[in-house]
């Protein structure tokens, strides 16, 4: 089973082929060919038979129109042939539509499995490996399907060990003998002549530069979540007619594969965070958060390039740092420790960084740029960014049913969870189930803490906040017990000095246990945040956490787009 980091890079690399894709005609075969499918001038405006035998023959677009209720989708300019693999949420719904062909055909999905030889290939699915939902012979037209669906529930897959997480695809199955579906497990019984797959490569009949498609598929605008897809059940070279309607189905409670996952706007600061989601079957990176006023909190808020820039961030004698207003040094009211000097800003640094300058998201430590957040593992459910500790939630909005984790949207509903964890409900939110530790099920922990092994623990456990710093309440903050009088409270790390590079600060020396630059989530009670109407989907799998560290790479992405920019 793939782990979810690699499901989340998978998937951001698949959806980039089709970011800027739009729709146009399909061409068969894909270099020199003819426009597809096929419409006869003629053909029936409904799709019925126009004879005891026979469907209207080359209907594809009554039979869209008839599925659509209303005449938006165009079955030539608005066919697509991407995407190749799709994200379920829980439940599927497959609707059988027409068959113009006289053959047993068999509709249904599989687990997509990359090639682990062939990095960006995929394996092609065994007999075994395909879970039939429909299985139909003869011509049939819309009034004889009137009615017939099937409903997939991926929870009970899961369960049984046939969805195992992540992106499925959809085949077509065909013979002139008989084909039949086990009731119960949905294996494909009988002898396959023909296989194909909406991942075209493996189909037969392609070749490098010119691929031949069996399938067409059409997002539908009045059905959320809901693709249209229309088959050619024979080969290119054995009577194939380009009509696309030996089978047409329609499947509800699918998204285009990496839908849901972070993505990079190509903007600056917190504009570059975004979520990928379907805009007419084309993969789109929308932005989650919009400029605003800066403040000071360890991101660039109104996208300008600079983190935590301007005047009036603190204050009174206060200057921000990694995030947080501390005192300012040199004033006579705040001194430097033994070993550091006090620099313009007003920041205690290292003297052998005094003239070392540092692009921004890197620090000077020892003389050395490193990575802003090294030595930095914030509070339980904040992430570092820029030296700070920061919610990666804050503008992610979720589905009914799902709640953001780490920035990403999830739900163990119909997935499976790490070993020692359990699925069970969210704390605090109605409605939605998250992995926990065993143990944590129905555990209620006050305010700043969360379970963890079956036990309440302090949201500040083990955290290591940059030095000037204390976590309090679950959170990073200025450490009072610097300031003259005042007394601080809280743990977090240890030692180190105020560092400065760019328009960031750090800290080095921090020796808070298990230092690390992710801030990611710990084991047991996540840190959710419950927003609604977006279109995140479950992710799948038995881990959690990576895709939060990929959006946070996305800032690191825009951060050094900036830098090369200003190099040029």
């Amino acid at each position: 089973m793939l782990g979810r980091f690699k499901r989340a890079i998978w998937s951001v690399v698949t959806a980039a082929l089709f970011v800027s894709s739009a729709a146009s005609a399909v061409m068969q075969p894909s270099t020199g060919g003819t426009t597809i499918p096929t419409i006869d001038a003629n053909h029936s405006p409904q799709c019925v038979r126009v004879d005891a035998n026979t469907p209207a023959d080359k209907n594809v677009q009554s039979c869209l129109d008839l599925a659509e209720g209303k005449s938006d989708i165009s079955a030539v300019t608005d066919a697509l042939v991407a995407p190749e693999t799709f994200q379920p949420t829980c439940q599927l719904t497959f609707t059988p539509i027409v068959k113009g062909g006289s053959i047993y055909d068999v509709f249904g999905w599989y687990n997509v499995k990359p090639d682990p030889a062939n990095p960006g290939k995929f394996l092609k699915p065994t007999q075994a490996e395909l879970y039939g939902m429909f299985v139909a012979s003869d011509f049939r037209d819309s009034t004889y399907f009137a009615g017939q669906k099937v409903v997939l529930d991926l929870g009970v897959e899961a369960a049984a060990g046939r969805y195992l997480g992540g992106q499925i695809a959809f085949f077509l199955v065909s013979t002139s003998d008989v084909l039949t579906i086990d009731p119960v497990t949905h294996a494909v019984i009988g002898t396959i002549r023909f296989q194909f797959h909406t991942q075209h490569d493996l189909n037969a009949g392609s070749m490098p530069g010119k691929t031949y498609y069996n399938v067409l598929t059409w997002e539908s605008v009045a059905k959320k979540n809901t693709f249209y897809f229309g088959w050619e059940d024979l080969p290119i070279d054995q009577g194939s007619d380009n009509d696309f309607d030996d089978m047409l189905f329609s499947v509800s409670g699918v998204q285009c594969g990496g839908g849901g996952q972070p993505c990079d706007t190509g903007l600056m600061g917190v504009c570059a965070a975004g979520v990928l989601q379907c805009k007419k079957s084309v993969i789109t990176c929308v932005q989650t958060l919009a400029s605003t006023t800066e403040i000071c909190n360890a991101l660039d808020d109104d996208c300008n390039g600079m983190v935590d820039d301007g005047e009036g961030l603190c204050k009174g004698n206060q200057v921000c740092n990694a995030g947080v207003c501390v005192p300012k040094c040199g004033t006579g009211e705040f001194k430097c420790p033994q070993g550091a000097v006090c620099n313009s800003a007003g920041v205690c640094i290292d003297p052998a960084c005094k003239d070392v300058p540092c692009p921004d998201g890197k620090v000077c430590q020892a003389g050395q740029c490193v990575d802003s957040c090294t030595g930095i593992t914030c509070p339980h459910g904040l992430a570092c960014r820029n030296g700070g500790c920061v919610d990666p939630c804050v503008g992610i909005e979720c589905d009914d049913g799902f709640a953001c984790v780490g920035g990403v949207c999830t739900s163990c509903e119909c997935s499976a969870c790490a070993d020692g964890q359990m699925c069970g409900d969210a704390p605090g939110i109605t409605g939605v189930k998250l992995c926990l530790d065993a143990g944590c099920e129905g555990q209620t922990c006050k305010d700043h803490t969360h379970c963890a092994l079956a036990q309440c623990v302090d949201d500040c456990d083990g955290a290591a906040c940059p030095t000037g710093q204390v976590c309090a309440a679950g959170a990073c903050v200025a450490d009072g017990s610097a300031m003259p009088g005042a007394g601080g409270e809280g743990t977090g790390g240890t030692g180190g000095l105020i560092l400065t590079g760019g328009s960031t600060t750090t800290t080095i020396g921090a020796d808070g246990p298990g230092a690390t630059s992710s801030g990611a989530n710990r084991a047991g009670d996540p840190v959710v945040t419950n927003q609604k109407a977006c279109n995140c989907t479950v992710p799948g799998g038995k881990t959690s956490g990576g895709s939060a560290l990929l959006l946070l790479a996305l800032f690191g992405l825009s951060r050094r787009r900036r830098d090369r920019a200003r190099a040029a």
